[in-house]
């Protein structure tokens, strides 16, 4: 008997034309799909929307003969959450959802749910041996805090939405002489698109950022210099994922590149994926990788155990780290549903099999510990009862 593992998805679509499936991370999950063939593990793909709850019928997607196929599938023994919703709405529904399934019938989560970037930062900011790290940070109240903020930054500061993804929203704002009569505006939209603008004045400034906070919560932070010797930001991803074994593993570190002289390195705003072997080329001095890696690997596995003990079990997290030119590292993001684009772009075969097959493996190890426990629950309920029995009739 092997497990059922279905991986949910925010929506699937169909092509009108050709009738095609169109699913998000359409390779990835045809990966996945091949991948858990060769692990004898039946795999599905499914949308909440497809859980009948009064039925307690599910609708999933199989990989077969090279197409997505649409049937009725047994309800799953676990679910591999890889949801990205566009606004909350459409998140909360999905998720009632989804704990109706787990209600019909219980499953096992790969991952745990990170809450917002500021939840995030407090978690690791409790741990003394991660503050060095964790660029200062704030929550946006009054705009006389983020002036005040911009007073003691001369190279401005940082605003960024506390619940964004891909490098959305994010802004830098600093003065652009020394008056401080001049500002300017740069950054990414919240539909991704780069923008610059020059403003003058306090109140000018004041005007356009509360239309740019209208909608959102923000964060503010201290503008880091994260750029290599030309001037292009850049970060470190590293894809931290439990093995077999239900031990975490580092599968693989890529150095993100944004555009020349912008401030976000996220491949969805423009950038590249380069080698890690690449880095000593990029910087103006020198730097000992085998140290830098050990210290990515040591901190990255700190926080996953302190994020762990505070919010559940993970299967995988990326660590996206910054590197300023004194070769300070910072702990920029943590995000619990990584892409796998980076691998791609830099030709890490290796990589890219790990980081497919490693949840699947993961989630068959908790599977067969989840069984094995409750075995021994049942065997051990059957014992008591048993001595029980013995007890009235001695």
């Amino acid at each position: 008997m092997q497990p059922i593992i279905a991986t949910v998805v925010a929506a699937i679509k169909n092509n009108d034309c050709t009738e095609e499936v169109i699913l998000p991370e359409q390779r990835f999950l045809e990966q996945l799909a091949q991948a858990a063939i060769q692990l004898d593990m039946t795999f599905y793909v499914i949308q909440m929307s497809d859980f009948n709850v009064e039925k307690k019928e599910l609708s999933g997607y199989v990989w077969s003969d090279s197409l997505w196929k649409k049937q009725r599938i047994s309800l799953p023994d676990i679910i591999y959450d890889r949801r990205f919703h566009t606004n909350y709405k459409d998140f909360a529904t999905s998720s009632k959802q989804l704990q109706l399934l787990q209600q019909t019938k219980n499953h096992l989560r790969l991952n745990a749910t990170l809450p917002g970037k500021w939840a995030v930062h407090r978690i690791l900011q409790t741990d003394s041996s991660l503050q060095q790290y964790l660029p200062p940070t704030l929550p946006f109240i009054h705009m006389k805090h983020l002036l005040a903020l911009l007073k003691k930054q001369p190279n401005g500061v940082i605003i960024k939405p506390k619940a964004g993804m891909q490098g959305k929203g994010i802004i830098r704002i600093h003065s652009s002489d020394s008056s401080e009569k001049q500002w300017k505006l740069t950054g990414r939209t919240m539909s991704n698109q780069s923008f610059s603008i020059n403003l003058s004045g306090i109140e000018a400034l004041t005007k356009k950022f509360h239309t740019i906070i209208a909608s959102q919560r923000y964060l503010l932070q201290p503008y880091l210099q994260l750029v290599d010797k030309d001037d292009y930001p850049f970060d470190l991803r590293c894809l931290l994922q439990k093995d077999k074994s239900g031990l975490w593993q580092m599968t693989s570190i890529a150095v993100r590149c944004g555009q020349q002289h912008s401030i976000t390195s996220n491949l969805h705003g423009g950038g590249i994926a380069v080698s890690l072997a690449t880095l000593p080329d990029r910087l103006t001095t020198f730097i000992d990788m085998k140290q830098l890696e050990q210290t990515l690997h040591s901190l990255s596995i700190h926080a996953a155990t302190l994020l762990e003990q505070r919010l559940g079990k993970f299967a995988e997290l990326a660590f996206d780290f910054g590197l300023d030119r004194q070769q300070q590292l910072w702990l920029l993001e943590v995000n619990s549903r990584p892409g796998r684009q980076s691998f791609t772009m830099i030709k890490d075969k290796k990589a890219q099999v790990l980081s497919t097959i490693r949840p699947l493996q993961y989630g068959h190890y908790l599977w067969k510990h989840a069984n094995n426990d409750r075995r021994y629950s049942h065997l051990l309920h059957a014992t008591m009862r048993s001595l029980n029995i013995q007890e009235v009739h001695r």
